[in-house]
């Protein structure tokens, strides 16, 4: 009889802790060809391209001539920066990609906490888990479709809650893999270890 009580306490023990932790899942990564169009913070836009893991991130920041291109591999999630100036050579930076998803794509894990609609696609809402205490403050929520498309990135920036991405317009179609290399003629900024900058 003992024996009986036991063995039903640990099982309802058991249950009880299992339904009160909650487990990060992988987010979605994109699995086609896509082109986004996008409003970000402080009057940008962007256009996001994907490829066969290869993203290209236009941004075209207000009274700018020509937009800052980013490339990056999401499988490293390390890339280049290239910004063209009128009259001079252009210019690049290595970069990492952050887990944030402020131009386009979260990566790391999170838990699902909702859905939206958003430029005409059904998307899931994702909580970011945090991996330091910059993340856990920013409480970072992606909206992102069941084939890894990002349509929106909500964060807390200076304590306020802010829509650091949202998409716009959604295309699927064969992207041109001479869109997603950075040009040949620059040479990227050599950056110590350590001291790559993430993109925010």
């Amino acid at each position: 009889m003992t024996s009986a009580i036991h063995r039903s306490f640990i099982g309802l023990f058991g249950i009880s802790l299992c339904a009160g932790t909650a487990y990060a899942d992988p987010l979605p990564i994109p699995s086609a060809d896509y082109s986004v169009k996008a409003t970000m913070t402080g009057g940008m836009t962007m256009i996001s391209r994907h490829s066969r893991g290869k993203l290209r991130v236009d941004m075209q920041p207000p009274g700018m001539p020509q937009p800052m291109v980013a490339y990056f591999d999401l499988r490293t999630r390390k890339g280049v920066s290239v910004m063209s100036v009128p009259g001079m050579a252009p210019m690049a930076m290595e970069m990492e990609l952050d887990s944030k998803g402020g131009h386009g794509v979260a990566t790391g894990s999170g838990r699902r906490v909702g859905s939206a609609t958003i430029a005409g696609e059904r998307c899931d809402l994702w909580r970011i888990e945090p991996t330091n205490a910059e993340e856990k403050s920013a409480d970072t929520v992606s909206c992102v479709t069941a084939d890894g498309i990002p349509l929106r990135v909500e964060a807390t920036v200076n304590g306020k809650r802010e829509t650091i991405f949202q998409a716009t317009e959604v295309s699927r179609a064969p992207i041109d893999a001479k869109l997603m290399t950075p040009p040949s003629n620059v040479k990227p900024m050599q950056l110590p270890k350590g001291m790559m900058p993430p993109i925010k």
